[in-house]
C-alpha cells in the first residue's frame, strides 16, 4: 500500500511519514486500554505486554519496509530541490523526570523511559540495534533496519514525571519499571520541546520536524500563552545545533479527536457543528504573523513568555 500512495502521489509529494505515534497504538490498544466506552481499537487489556511486545516489534519492521517501499517508488521531485522523496517516522516524544531526584530508583526508571519510549524505535531504525524481547539488551544488528530514517518527526505536549519500581512489573518487556507520577498529557512543561529536540539532535544527528504541538482551548495555559513559550524553546534548540526543518501547529480546524471525540478543541479555527461557519479564534493571527515573519518578536515575548522562556532570548 505504501508503494502504491508513493506511486500515485510521488509527483505531489517529497516528505512522508510511515507511523504516527506508535506508543499511541500499542498501549491503548493492546496493553492498558482507556474506559470501555472510548477506548483505541482493538482495546485489548494485555498490562504484562503479552500482545503489546509483538505489535512494537511488528510496527518497527513495518516502518522499514514502508520506507523501502515508498524510497523505491516515488522517483519524482516534486518541489524541484533535486530530492525525489524523505521519508520518517512521526515519534510523540517525552522528557522524563524523576519523582525524586536522589533517589536512584527514580533515576533509573528515568533512564529506562528514554529507553522504552524514546529510543527503542529510533536506535532500531537508524542503527539496527534490535531488542527482541524489550529487556535493555540490544542483543543484534539487523542490517534490514539500519538507515531507514531521513528525519525524526516529533509530536511533543508534555514532559512526563516518573516514580520508579523496584523490579520490572511488565513480564513480556523488563525494562518498564516506571510508571506516571503525573498525567502523560498535556502538562504545561515548555522546556521539554527543548529536550526533546537535543535529544534527536545528539543521539541521531537527524533533521527534525514538529509534526504535532498545540493546546486545546480548555487547558491552563493555552492560545498565544502556551504557544509563545514552546516557540521560544525551540528557537533555542535551532541555535544550540537542532536541525529542525519545520513546525506543525495542531490544528487547523478544532478537530474529531479520537476516543476523545469533539471535546478536545485545538484548532486555529473554530466552527459552528450545524452551520459549519468558522470561526478564528485570536491565536489563528498570532500564529499566522509568526510564520510570516519566520519570527518571535520582542512584544510576543514580552506579552506571552512570562516566566517560562529560556534564558537569555533576544
Amino acid at each position: 500500500y505504501s508503494a502504491f500512495v508513493a506511486r500515485e502521489y510521488g509527483d505531489k509529494v517529497d516528505l512522508w511519514a510511515t507511523l504516527n505515534e506508535p506508543y499511541a497504538v500499542i498501549l491503548a490498544g493492546y496493553a492498558v486500554p482507556t474506559p470501555a466506552e472510548r477506548t483505541n481499537p482493538p482495546g485489548i487489556s494485555s498490562p504484562d505486554f503479552k500482545f503489546a511486545t509483538p505489535v512494537i516489534r511488528n510496527m518497527i519492521v513495518a516502518h522499514a519496509r514502508m520506507y523501502d517501499a515508498v524510497h523505491g517508488a516515488d522517483l519524482v521531485d516534486a518541489d524541484g530541490d533535486g530530492q525525489a522523496v524523505t521519508v520518517g517516522i512521526v515519534m510523540n516524544l517525552a522528557e522524563p523526570i524523576p519523582r525524586d531526584a536522589n533517589n536512584p530508583v527514580d533515576l533509573q526508571a528515568v533512564e529506562n523511559f528514554n529507553y522504552f519510549y524514546n529510543y527503542l524505535f529510533l536506535d532500531a531504525l537508524t542503527a539496527g540495534k534490535w531488542d527482541e524481547d524489550i529487556d535493555g539488551e540490544q542483543e543484534t544488528i539487523r542490517d534490514d533496519l539500519a538507515d531507514r530514517m531521513d528525519f525524526v518527526g516529533i509530536n511533543y505536549y508534555t514532559s512526563v514525571k516518573l516514580i520508579g519500581i523496584d523490579g520490572s512489573f511488565v513480564e513480556h518487556a523488563p525494562i518498564v519499571n516506571f510508571i506516571p507520577g503525573t498525567g502523560i498529557l498535556f502538562n504545561f512543561v515548555p522546556d521539554g520541546i527543548y529536550a526533546v529536540s537535543m535529544l534527536v539532535k545528539n543521539r541521531y544527528n537527524l533533521p527534525i520536524y514538529i509534526t504535532e504541538h498545540g493546546a486545546a482551548d480548555h487547558f491552563e495555559p493555552t492560545g498565544a500563552e502556551a504557544l509563545v513559550p514552546h516557540l521560544a524553546w525551540l528557537r533555542k534548540a535551532i541555535a544550540d545545533g537542532a536541525d529542525v526543518r519545520g513546525f506543525y501547529y495542531w490544528s487547523l480546524l478544532d478537530n474529531y479527536e479520537w476516543n476523545h471525540g469533539y471535546g478536545m478543541k485545538f484548532g486555529l479555527f473554530g466552527y459552528d457543528l450545524t452551520t459549519k461557519a468558522r470561526q478564528v479564534k485570536p491565536l489563528a493571527d498570532i500564529y499566522g504573523d509568526i510564520a510570516a515573519t519566520n519570527a518571535l518578536s520582542a512584544e510576543l515575548l514580552a506579552t506571552y513568555g512570562g516566566e517560562n522562556l529560556p534564558p537569555q532570548v533576544e
